[in-house]
């Protein structure tokens, strides 16, 4: 196949899900009213999509964009996790509310005003989540006065009903939290419920804490937590040497392919820097001994060592991935 492309395995996504479900069935005593919300996207392939629906009824995406997908493969709970502000967005909106349960994350007056006149045009009621700022300084209402005064319009503006809070580690795009998880997560937690104890105390009903982080584990054992977002491809496999013994093999993979061997040491494969520096946050899962020397635009440089060295011109080298590369439409295929 012309690569690069994306690899999907459905035994290791089936494990991946499991995996899951067991965490969330090992956690009887703080799941009541808890969901999981997939990140999901769209581009997956709609077998795919199908199949996660059968573990998770609730998605969670980026855009409406991606919703059509996502009904068809039989979600009916959706959470928009960025702000809607264009008119079409908001067309697509109203017709996913006739039929499904909708919640939209807002961080500002203008959002609640927008959706609010979409919806009453519709005569609908959608749910809303406030995005808190944990100090990533992208999306997000600052926790504290500012978060109750948003959270005070959301009730005063029909259409709307305010659902809860959310905090999304995965808007900051940049993995620098990946070193210290637990503290991350903690502290958003903290900033969350802050900000929902507050509006409480206005007499105002704030149920609902969403959280979106790859290590998710905190999130489904904590209690105050109602809704976990994260990715689905999250497995433990890795591809080790081909030798027949116990191999195990990503969920979800970018492949590229071997170009050139300018020398022992090192080789040239056909990805680009912005989908390099996409996988390279997870990791090379075949071969081994692989680290990163110069990105272009269509290619990359890799220093070998080890198992790596001996790859030669057309060899296969993957990359596993925890979500579908963002702003790229790669070939897929699908296997067993």
């Amino acid at each position: 196949m012309k690569t690069p492309f994306l690899r999907y395995r459905s035994g290791m996504i089936q494990e991946s899900l499991n995996s899951v479900v067991a965490k969330y069935s090992s956690s009887d005593t703080t799941l009541q009213n808890k969901s999981w919300a997939p990140l999901l996207s769209g581009q997956i392939p709609l077998s795919v999509l199908s199949r996660i629906s059968q573990a998770a009824s609730f998605a969670s995406l980026r855009s409406t964009d991606e919703a059509t997908a996502l009904t068809a493969a039989g979600f009916r709970s959706l959470l928009v996790t960025r702000p809607i502000v264009d008119v079409e967005s908001l067309r697509v909106l109203s017709i996913l509310a006739r039929d499904n349960d909708v919640r939209v994350t807002i961080d500002h007056f203008r959002h609640a005003e927008l959706l609010s006149q979409a919806m009453v045009a519709e005569g609908l009621t959608v749910g809303v989540l406030l995005d808190v700022d944990p100090g990533y300084s992208l999306t997000g209402v600052r926790p504290g006065p500012d978060s109750v005064r948003l959270a005070t319009a959301v009730t005063q503006l029909p259409g709307l009903q305010l659902a809860g809070v959310i905090v999304d580690e995965t808007a900051r795009g940049d993995h620098s939290l990946s070193a210290n998880p637990a503290n991350a997560f903690d502290h958003a937690l903290a900033v969350a419920r802050h900000s929902q104890r507050m509006i409480q105390a206005i007499g105002i009903e704030c149920r609902e804490i969403a959280t979106g982080f790859d290590d998710f584990s905190s999130a489904i054992t904590d209690p105050n937590v109602t809704l976990v977002l994260t990715n689905p491809f999250r497995t433990a496999g890795v591809i080790k040497a081909r030798s027949g013994l116990d191999v195990r093999c990503p969920a979800l993979s970018v492949v590229g392919r071997v170009i050139s061997r300018p020398s022992l040491e090192w080789c040239v494969i056909d990805i680009g820097a912005s989908l390099i520096e996409e996988a390279l946050h997870a990791h090379v899962s075949y071969p081994s001994g692989v680290q990163l020397l110069k990105t272009h635009r269509d290619i990359t440089s890799l220093q070998l060592s080890g198992e790596s060295l001996d790859l030669r011109i057309g060899d296969e080298i993957e990359f596993a991935l925890n979500a579908v590369p963002e702003g790229f439409n790669l070939p897929y295929v699908v296997e067993d």
